[in-house]
């Protein structure tokens, strides 16, 4: 069998129930999962009590601002996203991108390596990800969500 090193990006505590049994079957397949997570509530503290091994890519303290200064916020944090999660993947070479943040789908498009951007959403709850559903090679759904125009790449779930 061939052996791949797997990079799974966890944006939220959520995401870390939704993968962390992927991470342990890869593992017992002999593959090698690549955690990577930005801070978020709780999520290193889940990671933490079963001995996951991570890199975080974004520490942030929750402070109050302003609609202009939480949108800054976010464009700056993206970029930081994307190029942090870009010398990760340059450093670790993975064979594989799965998660869903954002810079999952950039740097999967700018290095090559095909991405899996799971969401739960439909089309019309998450318009911004008419922003980087463009770069993601697939993107793992619930059958029941609407994507809209994305049924070409939707890999779907009962």
């Amino acid at each position: 069998m061939n052996k791949k090193k797997i990079l799974i990006f966890l944006a939220h505590p959520a995401h870390f129930h939704l993968f962390i049994n992927n991470s342990a079957h890869l593992k017992t397949n002999g593959n090698t999962p690549i955690v990577v997570i930005k801070s978020k509530d709780i999520l290193e503290e889940l990671l933490n009590n079963e001995g996951v091994d991570y890199i975080n890519v974004l520490r942030r303290e929750k402070t109050k601002k302003s609609k202009i200064g939480l949108l800054l916020e976010a464009i700056t944090g993206l970029l930081i996203r994307d190029f942090r999660l870009l010398k990760i993947v340059m450093k670790n070479k993975p064979r594989l991108l799965i998660g869903t943040d954002w810079s999952v789908a950039h740097v999967g498009f700018l290095t090559r390596i095909p991405s899996v951007i799971a969401n739960e959403d439909d089309t019309f709850a998450t318009p911004e990800n008419k922003y980087f559903y463009p770069f993601a090679k697939h993107l793992l759904l619930p059958s029941c969500c609407d994507q809209g125009m994305w049924l070409n790449k939707r890999i779907t779930y009962n």
